[in-house]
């Protein structure tokens, strides 16, 4: 298993924890969650990123693209493709 998949791995779980606590806190601490799902987001963006230029050095993937398809995996896959259509739309 890659470093991306052990981080993704692990952060799923950790992710759907998050979003329970989040209705039993006081907004300061919701905010310092939302802060830490972004974090968790990013970083995992950067690790794909990271491992799509390895396999594909002249790679040049789409950020806004690769966010949505790297770093949500609690949305299902027909709102994946929703979302995947849009952006593709904006950009023709």
């Amino acid at each position: 298993m890659d470093i991306f998949e052990k981080f993704n791995y692990s952060t799923q779980n950790l992710l759907h924890v998050l979003k329970e606590m989040e209705s039993h806190l006081p907004e300061p601490r919701v905010r310092q969650i939302e802060n830490l799902e972004r974090s968790i987001k990013d970083v995992r963006t950067d690790l794909l990123n990271m491992e799509l230029k390895e396999k594909y050095p002249g790679a040049d993937p789409d950020a806004e693209l690769l966010d949505l398809v790297g770093s949500e995996p609690v949305i299902s896959l027909k709102e994946e493709k929703e979302e995947i259509r849009k952006m593709l739309e904006k950009r023709i």
